[in-house]
């Protein structure tokens, strides 16, 4: 995961849990606006109490978080434990106590041994770097696996890193749902600001997950933004709040899916998307209704394509709330979606003729969609549709070298052609993919663009998606891929057609090791598993090339060179 400018990150085993770390430290080394999103529960946790009221807030530097015991319903002795740890972490740290945030996931009802805490905190605060995946696991509980993603976006001409943390695998319910999540940004934003947009950002995220139906005690999301990234402070609606928020609800999302899918006995993970309301408090009622029915969750347990319990769910719904809502005129379509019919679907979305666009959402490997926009479109998320930067770099290149050379294309043009314009070269058709380029970015919205992307874009002579590559290039799924398969699916991608793993070329080689080295520069992928990877990536490309392979594709030579700054051929 890249890491904000100005931020540590630390997690060690202090005791609460038999095994395994239970105490994470999130510090930022410059005062930071802060905000957060709580628990509406009644029974709300001691940390829950204690933070509330002091967000949004300037200047604060750190947030501790211990699992394995949740300070729930512990009484006036939980409130002071708070106030002992919130203090000995300033005391470690050297600053004010007012300027530590706390949370706490685990057992409910048992006192919080916060001797352990105090005792561990030496140690926490000697630790502290670059180690978001040891903070991250610090805070799991039943969670099988660590949750942190991050992105970059480009604000007022400056580049900023969003990064998070989370956990979350039961008790997951549609209101905030469980989870702790930590928010870290180098972006410059007021307080408010960043209240506003966190609130706006978890409504349609955290907000919108179910497993199992409960509420906790201790659901937590705070946000620290120090304004490291320099760029102008954003407190004001405009373009750069709007990308900001962009990015964090696209963050978010991320993770909310993620703790779906980990859900506590969980096989199967779905995502309700509910399009034509009469207004967005009805869509998301009747996307919560879907989501918790127990008839639709058996059906999709049991691979039983029953969509009359989808719709019988609508029905009964809109009926007892009252919603203008017609199931009649409901169009029932297949799921499994092939290349076509989302051109076909997206072409009537983008006419505004009412019709709903039908998308797979495969389970992809983590690193894939990673690997995937640093090879394709490294700005994806702080553009509109079309990279204006990347544009005049290439522009200049190509004034310089007399000819069209480099290209500019972002993901979503890439998608644009690939879906309705095909490859011809011409003015015009670069001017038609702008176009629909943008029509993307407002219909959609950058989750499902990337979504789409990764489900049709072709990685051999008629082989369509990622999922369908993974199987076709490794034998496996996407959600399986490794670090090492997913960077030379990604490296492919500009001529798919032309690679046969059996003999790997040269450009394929020097393509997937520099994409490969990307990942861990800029905190993709931590270093021991770049180590694996790397090795695994020369199993992989292992083979001598032929002679007349040597050579790159002539359109894709200088996409090669520019590695993670690529944006794709025109």
């Amino acid at each position: 995961m890249k890491i904000p400018k100005g931020f540590r990150f630390g997690g060690v085993a202090c005791g609460i849990k038999p095994q395994r770390r239970d105490l994470a430290l999130v510090v930022s080394d410059h005062p930071a606006a802060a905000a957060g999103v709580f628990t509406v529960n009644k029974a709300a946790a001691a940390p829950v109490i204690d933070g509330r009221p002091r967000v949004p807030a300037e200047g604060m530097r750190a947030v501790v978080v211990n699992s394995g015991n949740a300070n729930a319903l512990t009484g006036p002795g939980g409130i002071d434990d708070v106030g002992v740890i919130r203090g000995a972490v300033a005391d470690a740290l050297g600053i004010q106590k007012r300027s530590v945030l706390s949370a706490s996931t685990g057992v409910i009802g048992q006192r919080l041994p916060a001797m352990k805490i105090l005792a561990a905190l030496p140690a926490l605060a000697e630790q502290l770097g670059d180690h978001s995946d040891l903070a991250a696991e610090a805070i799991m509980t039943t969670d099988t696996r660590p949750k942190m993603a991050a992105r970059e976006v480009t604000l007022g001409g400056k580049p900023a890193v969003i990064s998070c943390i989370a956990k979350g695998s039961g008790m997951l319910a549609p209101q905030l749902a469980t989870t702790l999540c930590v928010v870290t940004t180098d972006a410059a934003i007021t307080p408010r600001a960043l209240q506003d947009a966190l609130v706006r950002a978890v409504a349609t995220t955290f907000n919108m997950v179910s497993v199992d139906g409960d509420m906790s005690t201790n659901d937590t999301v705070y946000a620290l933004a120090n304004g490291l990234a320099g760029n102008p402070r954003m407190g004001e609606p405009g373009v750069d709040l709007d990308v900001f928020e962009a990015a964090l609800r696209d963050l978010l999302g991320e993770m909310a899916r993620a703790m779906a899918a980990d859900g506590e006995g969980a096989t199967r993970m779905i995502e309700v998307v509910v399009t034509g309301a009469p207004d967005d408090a009805c869509a998301r009622d009747l996307a919560r209704a879907i989501a918790t029915s127990p008839l639709v969750k058996a059906a999709i347990f049991g691979a039983d394509p029953n969509w009359g319990r989808i719709l019988a769910t609508v029905g009964a719904r809109a009926g007892s709330q009252g919603f203008p809502v017609d199931p009649f005129k409901a169009r029932v379509a297949p799921f499994n979606v092939n290349y076509r019919y989302v051109a076909e679907e997206l072409r009537y979305l983008l006419n505004d003729s009412g019709a709903e666009a039908i998308v797979v959402h495969s389970q992809f490997a983590p690193v894939l969609a990673e690997a995937v926009l640093l090879s394709e479109d490294a700005n994806f998320f702080g553009h509109e549709g079309l990279d204006w930067v990347a544009i005049r770099d290439a522009a200049e290149h190509d004034l310089r070298a007399g000819r069209f050379a480099r290209g500019a294309s972002t993901l979503t043009q890439q998608l644009a052609k690939n879906l309705w314009l095909g490859t011809e070269k011409s003015l015009w058709r670069k001017a038609r993919e702008a176009v629909l380029a943008a029509k993307l970015e407002r219909a959609l919205g950058k989750r499902r663009i990337l979504a789409i992307y990764l489900n049709v874009v072709e990685l051999d002579d008629g082989v369509f998606g990622m999922e369908a590559g993974a199987r076709h290039r490794f034998g496996t799924s996407a959600a399986a891929l490794t670090p090492a398969q997913a960077v030379v699916l990604a490296s492919l991608l500009p001529a798919p057609r032309r690679v046969d793993l059996a003999r790997p070329s040269t450009w394929l080689k020097e393509r997937s090791r520099r994409l490969l080295d990307l990942l861990r520069d800029t905190g993709r992928l931590p270093p021991a598993e770049h180590l694996r990877a790397s090795a695994e990536l020369e199993r992989i490309l292992a083979g001598p090339a032929p002679a007349d392979d040597r050579a790159e594709p002539p359109e894709e030579a200088e996409r090669a060179q520019r590695g993670g700054e690529a944006h794709g051929a025109t």
